[in-house]
């Protein structure tokens, strides 16, 4: 293993904990005053917002895993020759990823394939992505028709 590689692999490794820090770490309180408080956001609407601040650790546990992730496959693509790298494949044989430039097609072909499957692998970026064509076609389906 070549010196920019152990320099990569050491960032990765460094990466993870500072920012599994931020992620998961708890903002502070406002002011119950109101003193910081914009005058045109409605004090009820910023009440329920910080109500619900923070009470979602599953959020920033599923945000840190996909960072990991996402971490692990440029890692992984880097570790490769220049010339076979081609910045798509999957982690661990389960979690897809490719971080090519989206072109129109694959935007398509992921998002609005009405034909396709109802989860698709992202078409750029870590994990997965619903199907929105598929699930219209699936929902229409089962509609009753109309006479």
């Amino acid at each position: 293993m070549n010196r920019r590689m152990q320099y990569s692999i050491a960032g990765a490794v460094v990466a993870v904990p500072v920012l599994a820090a931020s992620v998961l770490r708890r903002r502070k309180p406002r002011p119950a005053d109101g003193a910081h408080r914009d005058p045109d956001v409605d004090e009820d609407e910023a009440a329920e917002k910080d109500e619900h601040r923070g009470k979602h650790p599953v959020q920033g546990l599923v945000r840190l895993v996909m960072i990991a992730l996402a971490v692990v496959a440029v890692v992984r693509e880097l570790r490769l020759p220049p010339e076979q790298r081609t910045w798509h494949g999957s982690v661990a044989r389960v979690v897809p990823y490719d971080f090519r430039r989206p072109t129109l097609a694959r935007l398509r072909a992921a998002n609005w394939n009405p034909e396709g499957k109802l989860v698709n692998a992202r078409s750029f970026g870590v994990g997965w992505t619903l199907n929105a064509g598929r699930a219209v076609k699936l929902v229409r389906d089962r509609l009753p028709t109309e006479h």
